[in-house]
């Protein structure tokens, strides 16, 4: 009888335990979900000079938003020409950046420019 009983205890130990990680892993699903739909949101990237601005034609994904993706984008504007920006080189940049990337839901990265800056890409 007691076989019996420390069988049945144990049986029950081992259904809870199954239960705990199934919920734990359905859990870690969810999460995971949630994230990879973060990452497929569009983000806007807008050059602005005052109320000038200049929209990038395509969005861009949220988990491609690097600087370099960024650089690559904004040279298809002119492709025949180089650009310099002086505001990619700033603390607010990457602050701004890191706050889009970071953040969800859909967003504009504004990126601000200098008159000698928005002058590069309507030439």
């Amino acid at each position: 009888m007691t076989v019996g009983l420390i069988a049945d205890i144990l049986g029950i130990l081992g259904a809870i335990a199954a239960a705990g990680a199934w919920i734990q892993t359905w859990r870690l699903k969810r999460r995971q979900e949630n994230e990879e739909a973060r990452l497929n949101e569009k983000i806007k990237i807008v050059l602005q000079n005052g109320a000038k601005t200049i929209e990038l034609p395509v969005p861009i994904r949220r988990g491609d938003l690097t600087r370099a993706e960024l650089l690559g984008r904004i040279g298809m504007i002119r492709p025949s020409k180089r650009f310099q920006l002086e505001s990619l080189n700033t603390q607010q940049f990457f602050d701004d950046l890191d706050a889009v990337t970071s953040g969800s839901g859909e967003e504009t990265l504004k990126i601000s420019l200098t008159d000698k800056d928005y002058n590069q890409f309507i030439e």
